[in-house]
């Protein structure tokens, strides 16, 4: 089954990966049971392509004004940059492990030497 969509602002996809454009208040058709998912699979006049469901508003569901478009004409963050851009800006966290630096050296200073001057002090002191 299919479900159709409205969108609620315009998209500019990458159509090397799949992605659909459309304007906004575009009628988007796409299967059933992908809610949750982070993007969507759908057709967009006679495309078809993989959408934000963030950008559609399920025709029926929601409140608002027409087409199921939000009151007040609300926009994304990033609303007007294309998905490349959005992802360049974006910061993530390394995934990479990073290189353990090794620790300082002492200066020079030989750690045993305390230890070794204790033994021959408790050596030297009689024993009773």
């Amino acid at each position: 089954m299919t479900s159709t969509y409205i969108a609620k602002y315009a998209f500019h996809g990458n159509a090397t990966q799949s992605q659909l454009t459309f304007p906004a208040n575009a009628s988007i058709v796409a299967r059933d049971g992908q809610d949750g998912k982070p993007w969507y699979w759908g057709n967009y006049n006679g495309r078809d392509g993989w959408f934000p469901p963030n950008y559609v508003q399920k025709v029926g569901q929601g409140q608002g004004g027409v087409s199921g478009m939000p009151q007040g004409g609300g926009m994304p963050q990033g609303h007007g940059m294309g998905m490349q851009q959005q992802m360049a800006g974006a910061k993530f966290a390394s995934s990479v492990p990073q290189k353990q630096h090794p620790q300082p050296r002492q200066s020079g200073i030989n750690m045993n030497v305390g230890m070794q001057q204790q033994q021959q002090q408790q050596r030297m002191q009689p024993q009773g």
